[in-house]
This record gives C-alpha cells, sequence and structure tokens, in this order.
C-alpha cells in the first residue's frame, strides 16, 4: 500500500507565533509502520513547508496514494478535513483515515459530518494502523474484514460502526523512534530559540484527571515511561544528525517519577551532553523530588511550565487540580531558588469566573514571581469532563471549531457574557505584561534564556497577537 500521513498547514497558535515543532504523532505511526512491513509510507509537513492546498494537490496526484491519512485536535479539524477534501477530489479510491483526540471523541459526529473520512483510528495509533492497511490491502476496503480490526470506526450501511477498543501498547520502549528522515529536521524551529530547537516525548499520558483536560481519557488515565537511556540515546541522535541542542517535552506531565527524572539527569551528566530542556509538569511532584532541582538545573533544565490554574483553593478542587495555594506559592519559590525559569499557566472561564476571580489570577500571578505567565480560555474539548458537562447544561454556544484554540471564549459564564469574558482575558494579559518594572525586569534579567523569551513575549506575543486576535 502506498500511504501518505499529511500534517497540514495550519493558522499558526498566536501565542508560539511561527514556531514549527515535528510532527511526532505522524512520525511514530510512520516508523512503526515501516519497521513493520513493505508498505510505502511517507509524511508529508504543510506547515514547516508553507505548503498551501494548491501544492499539497499536485504531490498527492504525483504520488498517487492509496490511502491518506491525517491527525488531529479540536481547533485543527477543518484544516485535517479540507486535506481529506482534496484527496477524494483527485481520487474517490483513495482511502481517507483521521486520527488524533478530536476524532477519537466524535466518532459519530466526524462520520457523519465529513463523508470524506473513511476510518477513524482512534487512541493510540501505531499497532491499528498497521492491521489497517494489511486489510486493505489484503481485502480493499471490506467492512468484513474492518470488523475484526481493533480500535477504528467506519460506516456500516451508512451509519457509524466502532469496533472494541484496542489495549495500550505495555511497552513504550518497543516503539521504534519518530521517523524523523521523513520531514525536514533543520527547519524546524522555535521561535525564541531557533533551529536548535526540537521537541521530543518521553512519555505517554497522564495519571490524572483534571476536567478541562481530554489527553488523559486519550490515554486512558495511564502514564507509561520511556526508559532514561533510550531518551537520551535519542537526543544524541537528534543533535549528532540535526544540530539540535535545545529539546522540550511534549508529555503531559514529565516529572512524574523523581527515580526516573535522577537517572534521566545521570545518563545526561555521564555523557557529557551540554543540552538545555524543558518541560511542563505537575507542582505537587515539583515539590515532592525538590532534591532534584539542583541535578535537574546542572544537567541543562532551564524552563518549566506549570499547571496553575485557578487562583483559590476552591478553583483547583473543582479542576481536579489536588493541589493548594500553598503549594503553588512553594514550587515557584524553588524555581526562582535554582535559576529555573518559571511559568504558571492559568484557566480563565469556568461557570462561577467573575471580574474579581479573574484579577485574582493576575494578583496570585505576580504574588508567586512566575517568569512567565499563559492564560487559556477554558475551552469544552470533546473527551473532556468539562465538554460533557457543558453540553449536558447548554451553557455552549459556539460550536465552531476553530475557535476552539484556548484564546476564544465559546461559553459565558454565570454573570459574565462571551465578550464581557473575552475583555477580562486580555486585559489580563496587560495587567501582567504592561507594567514598566515588569518589563525592566524581565528584559534584562541576567539569565540569557529568561530574557530571550521575555523580549519575544513583549514585542511579539502580547502586543500583536494576545490584543488583537479578534
Amino acid at each position: 500500500m502506498k500511504v501518505l500521513l499529511i500534517e497540514p498547514f495550519k493558522k499558526y497558535w498566536p501565542l508560539i507565533g511561527e514556531s514549527t515543532s515535528p510532527p511526532l504523532g505522524l512520525l511514530y505511526l510512520a516508523s512503526y509502520v515501516r519497521e513493520n512491513s513493505d508498505h510505502d509510507i511517507k509524511v508529508i509537513d504543510c506547515q514547516v513547508n508553507r505548503m498551501k492546498l494548491d501544492k499539497l494537490e499536485s504531490i498527492i496526484e504525483r504520488e498517487a496514494p492509496d490511502v491518506v491519512g491525517v491527525g488531529s485536535i479540536t481547533p485543527y479539524v477543518y484544516d485535517a478535513v479540507r486535506v481529506f477534501e482534496l484527496a477524494k477530489e483527485i481520487d474517490e479510491g483513495i482511502v481517507t483515515v483521521a486520527g488524533g483526540p478530536h476524532f477519537t471523541f466524535t466518532v459519530e459526529e466526524s462520520l457523519r459530518d465529513f463523508k470524506c473520512i473513511d476510518v477513524i483510528v482512534r487512541g493510540e495509533g501505531e499497532i491499528t494502523l498497521l492491521e489497517l492497511l494489511n486489510s486493505l490491502e489484503k481485502n480493499g476496503f471490506n467492512t468484513k474484514s474492518l470488523k475484526k480490526i481493533k480500535g477504528i470506526s467506519f460506516r456500516l450501511n451508512g451509519k457509524p460502526v466502532s469496533t472494541s477498543d484496542r489495549p495500550l501498547i505495555k511497552n513504550v520502549d518497543s516503539i521504534p523512534w519518530p521517523a524523523y528522515d521523513m520531514v525536514p529536521m533543520r527547519r524546524y524551529r522555535f521561535v525564541v530559540f531557533g533551529e536548535k530547537y526540537t521537541m521530543i516525548l518521553g512519555s505517554r499520558g497522564c495519571p490524572f484527571r483534571c476536567r478541562f483536560c481530554s489527553e488523559w481519557r486519550f490515554w486512558r488515565g495511564c502514564w507509561r515511561p520511556r526508559n532514561p537511556v533510550n531518551i537520551v540515546d535519542e537526543m544524541e541522535f537528534l543533535h549528532e544528525k540535526y544540530g539540535k541542542e535545545i529539546f522540550w517535552f511534549a508529555d503531559d506531565t514529565f516529572n512524574v517519577n523523581g527515580e526516573r527524572i535522577e537517572a534521566f539527569c545521570r545518563e545526561l551528566m555521564e555523557r557529557g551532553l551540554d543540552f538545555k530542556w524543558y518541560y511542563e509538569g505537575r507542582i505537587d511532584y515539583l515539590l515532592k523530588y525538590r532534591r532534584l532541582l539542583p541535578l535537574m538545573e546542572k544537567t541543562g533544565n532551564i524552563w518549566v511550565l506549570l499547571g496553575v490554574e485557578g487562583a483559590s483553593d476552591h478553583e483547583l478542587k473543582y479542576y481536579r487540580k489536588e493541589l493548594s495555594i500553598e503549594q503553588i506559592k512553594k514550587a515557584f519559590k524553588l524555581l526562582k531558588r535554582h535559576n529555573i525559569i518559571s511559568q504558571a499557566m492559568f484557566v480563565i472561564g469556568h461557570r462561577k469566573e467573575t471580574r474579581e476571580s479573574i484579577m485574582a489570577k493576575v494578583k496570585l500571578s505576580k504574588k508567586i514571581g512566575a517568569d512567565f505567565t499563559i492564560f487559556t480560555m477554558l475551552t469544552p474539548f470533546p473527551g473532556s469532563d468539562i465538554y460533557e458537562e457543558a453540553k449536558r447544561n447548554g451553557w455552549i454556544e459556539v460550536y465552531d471549531y476553530s475557535k476552539y484554540d484556548m484564546l476564544h471564549a465559546v461559553m459565558p459564564t454565570e454573570t459574565l457574557s462571551r465578550n464581557e469574558l473575552q475583555k477580562l482575558f486580555n486585559e489580563a494579559y496587560r495587567k501582567v505584561y504592561g507594567g514598566i518594572m515588569q518589563r525592566l525586569t524581565g528584559i534584562f534579567s541576567r539569565n540569557p534564556w529568561k530574557r530571550k523569551l521575555y523580549r519575544y513575549m513583549i514585542k511579539t506575543v502580547i502586543k500583536k497577537a494576545v490584543l488583537s486576535f479578534l
């Protein structure tokens, strides 16, 4: 089978500008299929190549694939659908395969509304995609054969049907590294760090169940870590092959296990690797493994993204964060002590939200001394508990998924309209980044990484994106 996995060209997320990261999901799928079959599989990254539909059309025509696959999160679902529509316009016989969180949690809706989609691969896709390709090659698009494949959904007599869920892969180290050779790795960059940056995955899933998150359900509440030696091997390969030195761990929760973090850091140290790395993690685990902070700083940990989310214990309880305000204060104090950049992430827009509670988040951000603060709008992503609650109660006012980017208000609160909420969202950014002393402190920081990040936030994100994206 000839297979094209396509990362569509889409609107850049304003808060990180024109940064691009390798499409790890597609690259993992491609590497697994390549290693375990003779299928001819390729990855086309339209984003990094700035490839619009007209150019993609010529590639699909030239390659003449049997299968076109696209994965998507909610705000980019229409970009994925446009690729499927294009494939069907070129050749109705191309089998179109959708994957990723959005399609996994909207099977009936997606198969009903998007006739250009033939099959949805639900959840973890490596084994499922391989079995699907094998079946298509042997039997064609035969629904009797498709029903034997776990983890897929398709139409039978015009109606959506789903097979049983596929068990997760027990040993994630058995999955080959992403097929980096299929994409232009030297072109991926983060606006602040340049081309020495890349994204890497050290684990899959999260053991927590935050109310606003759909990722934990996608991975079934299971956290599966990779071996630290395997991770460092991959980092070293990316450095030697593509010149990468700055790594963003895309894990849902990086810092779950202290022994593993220590083993990872010591592996970096023993090999004498001078890399920089950063991650998103939990505050309680940072406190639990505080003894490791000096080692983490020594081995290149320059930045930590922490989910604060709320400014009161009541909000934290509602979001199921299992944290307290006191823990939050202690965590940011520790990062400052160890000269690690701290980023606080807050959610705005829960049902009881008011102007006072939003400004309390601004106040807490300043009080804990977060180097950077990111506010995101509470968004009812399909698959999250918030989505089910909001849908059940009729709170959702916007069903245009392109607005589900965590920057647009799609639900009001009990006392704030969407328009009022949007204005307060923008005001929160102005209050955090608008003060003269705040600007000077960041721009002239003795920490070079903080200086770079802060100058970018001031010049680009806050001025051009957050205040003018509407």
